[in-house]
């Protein structure tokens, strides 16, 4: 279990302004949403409403609080569910949409570990698969969304050749790292419906956050690799996945050979 951890996260989505009108700040200016403890609400530009609640509908993004443990991330997450759902009147679906253009980030970091000097490249695929067993098993009815939606175009699939750069619009940014923590961009709550889903859904996702830290813990480089900058990489190369990256190395002690997953499906109940 992780004993230290900063997890913060961002759901974006269509609000209901009929059934909860929250003032919302500028893009990355958010305002407190009145109400609920340490969440902000902000504008993003990228989010589409598809008037989803007619005249009613309002793109939106909540940013929460850092939580510095589970207990804290799950108690911050309940809080988000009786606000919006006005102390369980409301379903999800009521008063939340979660389309096509609505993401869900994490920004998480441990205190004293670089997961950019520590972690393999290998094991982000593995958290990938991990996250994406756990949704398969799962009882979310929205499960082949949510994992269809997972590669999208903000959200590159992590291949080699992009974590060898600071890239942001990629599945793991590791360029985020120093000021925010490393961010989980692939996440989504595409057409999940009801809360029992939701928790379940954030659930999975701390589950792959401390696999990804047990794992990165467990197995280091076995040559230390430089990153480059964005800035110093070809936006139409990377793209097209014909990047071909130089990186300077030194050898370490542990190195890397097999990983492998153990699946286990929890079964928790969620008050």
């Amino acid at each position: 279990m992780m004993s230290e951890m900063n997890i913060g996260i961002e759901i974006e989505a269509v609000l209901n302004k009929r059934l909860n009108n929250i003032r919302k700040g500028s893009y990355h200016q958010g305002v407190p949403v009145k109400g609920l403890k340490g969440w902000t609400a902000e504008h993003d530009g990228s989010l589409d409403d598809y008037r989803e609640y007619g005249e009613d509908s309002m793109c939106i993004e909540f940013v929460s609080p850092i939580f510095k443990s589970r207990q804290e991330l799950f108690g911050g997450l309940r809080s988000f569910r009786e606000f919006l759902s006005n102390r369980g009147k409301y379903e999800l679906f009521q008063v939340l949409s979660f389309n096509k253009t609505c993401g869900s980030h994490v920004h998480f970091s441990i205190p004293g570990f670089s997961f950019t000097e520590k972690a393999i490249f290998e094991i982000y695929p593995k958290v990938r698969n991990q996250f994406i067993s756990r949704i398969r098993a799962s009882n979310i009815q929205a499960k082949d969304d949510i994992i269809a939606h997972y590669r999208r175009q903000y959200a590159q699939e992590l291949t080699k050749d992009l974590w060898r750069i600071r890239y942001r619009s990629v599945e793991f940014n590791l360029s985020s790292e120093e000021s925010k923590g490393l961010e989980w961009r692939s996440l989504n709550l595409l057409n999940v419906k009801t809360w029992q889903e939701f928790l379940e859904f954030w659930k999975i996702v701390y589950d792959c956050l401390e696999y990804l830290f047990q794992m990165s813990r467990k197995y280091e480089h076995a040559e230390n690799v430089e990153l480059m900058p964005e800035s110093e990489v070809d936006r139409n190369q990377v793209e097209t996945d014909r990047v071909i990256i130089g990186y300077k190395a030194r050898k370490r002690k542990k190195t890397f050979s097999k990983i492998k997953i153990p699946l286990t499906v929890e079964k928790e109940v969620f008050l």
